[in-house]
C-alpha cells in the first residue's frame, strides 16, 4: 500500500493552497483507509510551508492500539460499554469524570526473560513516538527533486540517530546488569532468536505476531536479497566508491561519503542506486518480523517491527540493526583518524566542569485512551473519558557548569556527552571500546570572551530533547479557548514533533549509584560551513532530528565528532585543553510498588 499512501501525499502536498488542502483532507478522512490516511496526511502536515507551526497530538493518542497493551483496550471498551454502571475494581478507577487504566508494560506480570527488564524503555511511548516522528520527518520514499525539498545529510543523520539510539539502549542494559548483545550470523543454523510477546493487537482486532524464544532463522528469498544487498553495499565500503544508476563512481571517500551511505543504507528516495544496493533496512524488518510464516504462506498480518510506531519494543529490532551498524562501521574504519590538528583549539581551554547530583526516579503518566473506542455519533466522543496511567523513567533536572578560559573572542560549539565507564563485567573501559556507547546530551552555540568564560546550561535545554507533548484533549481545549478570544494561541517556534523524551536524557542508573564519563568538548564553530544562523540551535532536538528541509544542518563536523571514528592515540583525548573529562553517577531512587492501587 506504499505506493497508494504516497499518491495520497501527494495529493495533499500539491495543493495549490490551505483551503483546498483542507478540503481534501476532509474528504479523504471519510473515505480512505484510516492508517492511511493519518500516515499521508502527517507527512503533508509537517513538510507544506502553510503547516509549518502546526501540531499534531500525539501517535500514542491518535492509535493507542500501538502503544498500550491489548487488555489495557478491552478495559476502555468495558468502560465505555458500561459507562456510570461500570464495576470498579483495583486495576480501573474514577477521579471526578476521567477514568483511569494503569497500564503495565509487556510481561509485567511474570517476568522471565531477561529483556524484559528493559521494557520501561524499549515500549517507552516518548521513545517509539520519536521514532514514529523521525521517520514522518524524513520518509525514506521521499525524492528532494520532485517534491523540491533538500533534506540536508539526511543519510548521516540517519545513521547518528541510529548509533545513539543502539548506545542509549546499551547503557540501559548495563543499568540493569545485563551485557552485550549477541550478534546475527546469517551462515550459522544453529542461530536462534529471541523472543517476544508484543501483547498488542490492531484495531480491527487482529493480534500481532509473537515469537517464540528460540526461533530459528529461516533463509528465504526475501533473506537471500538482503544477503546479496549487504555484499554489495561492503564491496563498495572496501572499494571507496559507490556506481550510481548511469554507471558514475560517487566517491565515499569525499565530506559526504556518510550521507551516500546512509541513503544506500536506508534506501531513501534520493539513493544512489536503490535497484543495486536494494532496501536493506526495510527487507531486515519484515524477514525478522516474519520468523513464525517465513514463506508467508498464511498471509500473518504486519510484525511490530514494521512499524515504526512499535519497531523499538522488539529486542530484534536491536540486534537487526546492529548488522546495518556493522557496515557503518567498516565504513568510519577505512576513514582516517583525527589528527591532532583537527582535535586541538589552541587558545581555548577548559579548566573545569561541575555536574549536579544526578537523579532518576519513575512517575506517573497519563495520556487520552479515547480513540481506542468507538463512538455511536461523533457528540458522545465528549461524554468518553478514559486515560492510561504509565510509570515512566524520569529524571530530576540537573546544572552543569564549565570554566572556560580562551585568550580570543570566538565563536564556539559545546559538545556534551555521557559514557560508560565500566562494562558488564566491571573492567573499565578503555576510551576506543567507549566511544561507541558515548551518548550525546547537549550541544550548543556560545560566544566566548576574552579571559574565563563561566558557562552554565540545564538539562532542560538540551538540544537532544523535547517536553513531554500536550494531550489531544489540552490541545482541543486550548485551540478552541484561543479561537473564542477567551486566550491566546502561542505559536512555539522552536518546539518539535519529533525528539528525545526530556525525561529519558539519563539512563536510569543503579540505586547504589552507577558511574558515567560525562565528557565536554568546545569546538569552533565555522559560520562559512555551517551556516551563520544561529536561530537553528535555538529549536528543540537539532542534534537527532537536524532541520528538515528548512536549511543546512548548522554544524560542520561530521555527527558524532570527536567518537565517529577510530581512537589510535589516547593522549590527544586527555591531554587536549578544549577537553574536559568529569566521573558521574548516577542514582536511580527505585519504587517497589508498581501495583495497581500504587497508581492512584
Amino acid at each position: 500500500y506504499l505506493e497508494q499512501a504516497i499518491h495520497l501525499f501527494d495529493i495533499f502536498f500539491f495543493a495549490k493552497d490551505f483551503e483546498t488542502f483542507y478540503k481534501t483532507a476532509c474528504w479523504a478522512r471519510d473515505h480512505v483507509n484510516e492508517g492511511m490516511f493519518v500516515y499521508a496526511f502527517s507527512v503533508a502536515v509537517l513538510h507544506r510551508e502553510d503547516c509549518k507551526y502546526f501540531v499534531l497530538p500525539p501517535p500514542y493518542e491518535v492509535y493507542p492500539h500501538l502503544f498500550v497493551n491489548n487488555e489495557v483496550i478491552q478495559k476502555a471498551y468495558e468502560v465505555k460499554m458500561q459507562g456510570e454502571h461500570y464495576t470498579h475494581v483495583d486495576s480501573v478507577f474514577k477521579q471526578e469524570n476521567t477514568y483511569y487504566i494503569p497500564t503495565n508494560y509487556s510481561g509485567y506480570y511474570y517476568t522471565k526473560h531477561p529483556e524484559q527488564f528493559l521494557t520501561y524503555f524499549t515500549e517507552d511511548v516518548g521513545v517509539n513516538s520519536f521514532n514514529a516522528y523521525w521517520h514522518l520527518d524524513y520518509p525514506f520514499w521521499m525524492n528532494s527533486q520532485h517534491y523540491n525539498l533538500k533534506f540536508d545529510r539526511r543519510g548521516e543523520l540517519f545513521y547518528y540517530t541510529q548509533h545513539q539510539l543502539m548506545a542509549r539502549y546499551y547503557l540501559e542494559r548495563l543499568s540493569n546488569g545485563l551485557g552485550d548483545l549477541k550478534h546475527f550470523d546469517w551462515f550459522d543454523k544453529k542461530t536462534q532468536m529471541v523472543g517476544y510477546e508484543p501483547s498488542l493487537r490492531y484495531q480491527n482486532g487482529q493480534e500481532f505476531n509473537q515469537r517464540p524464544e528460540g526461533a530459528n532463522f529461516y533463509r528465504n528469498y526475501r533473506s537471500e536479497d538482503a544477503m546479496i544487498f549487504e555484499r554489495r553495499i561492503l564491496d563498495a565500503i572496501d572499494m571507496g566508491y559507490i556506481v550510481t544508476k548511469e554507471g558514475r563512481k560517487l566517491s565515499l571517500k569525499e565530506k559526504e561519503g556518510i550521507t551516500f551511505l546512509g541513503e544506500l543504507i536506508m534506501a531513501t528516495g534520493d539513493s544512489p542506486n536503490k535497484d543495486f544496493y536494494g532496501q536493506m533496512y526495510s527487507i531486515l524488518c519484515t524477514v525478522f518480523g516474519h520468523v513464525m510464516d517465513p514463506t508467508f504462506k498464511y498471509d500473518t498480518v504486519p510484525s511490530v517491527l514494521e512499524h515504526y510506531e512499535t519497531a523499538l519494543r522488539d529486542p530484534m529490532y536491536y540486534t537487526l540493526y546492529m548488522r546495518m551498524e556493522k557496515l557503518f562501521h567498516r565504513y568510519k574504519s577505512l576513514l582516517p583518524t583525527y589528527t591532532k590538528e583537527e582535535l586541538f583549539w589552541n587558545g581555548i581551554k577548559v579548566e573545569n566542569v561541575e555536574v549536579d547530583k544526578l537523579i532518576t526516579y519513575f512517575d506517573k503518566f497519563d495520556f487520552d485512551l479515547d480513540n481506542a473506542v468507538d463512538v455511536g455519533i461523533i457528540e458522545d466522543a465528549q461524554y468518553v473519558n478514559i486515560q492510561a496511567r504509565q510509570m515512566r523513567l524520569n529524571h530530576k533536572p540537573y546544572t552543569y557548569k564549565m570554566k572556560v578560559v580562551s585568550d580570543k573572542a570566538a565563536t564556539a560549539m559545546v559538545r556534551v556527552f555521557l559514557g560508560p565507564k565500566y562494562d558488564f563485567y566491571g573492567n573499565e573501559m578503555t576510551l576506543e571500546m567507549m566511544r561507541d556507547y558515548m551518548v550525546e546530551m547537549d550541544r550548543f552555540v556560545y560566544k566566548l570572551k576574552v579571559g574565563t568564560n563561566e558557562i552554565e546550561r540545564n538539562s532542560i535545554d538540551s538540544s537532544v530533547t523535547i517536553k513531554d507533548k500536550m494531550s489531544y484533549r489540552q490541545l482541543m481545549f486550548t485551540a478552541a479557548k484561543a479561537y473564542t478570544g477567551e486566550t491566546t494561541w502561542e505559536i512555539d517556534e522552536t518546539n518539535r514533533h519529533c525528539g528525545w523524551p526530556q525525561r529519558l536524557l539519563l539512563p536510569k542508573g543503579k540505586k547504589s549509584g552507577m558511574p558515567f564519563r560525562y565528557f565536554v568538548m568546545v569546538t569552533p564553530f565555522e559560520e562559512k560551513t555551517s551556516g551563520s544562523d544561529f536561530s537553528f540551535w535555538d529549536m528543540k532536538s537539532i542534534s537527532y532530528c537536524g532541520v528538515k528541509h528548512y536549511g543546512q544542518y548548522p554544524d560542520s563536523f561530521p555527527m558524532g565528532y570527536p567518537f565517529d571514528r577510530v581512537i589510535d592515540n589516547y593522549e590527544y583525548f586527555f591531554s587536549a585543553p578544549n577537553m574536559y573529562w568529569k566521573d558521574v553517577v548516577i542514582f536511580h531512587k527505585k519504587t517497589d510498588d508498581y501495583s495497581p492501587i500504587s497508581l492512584r
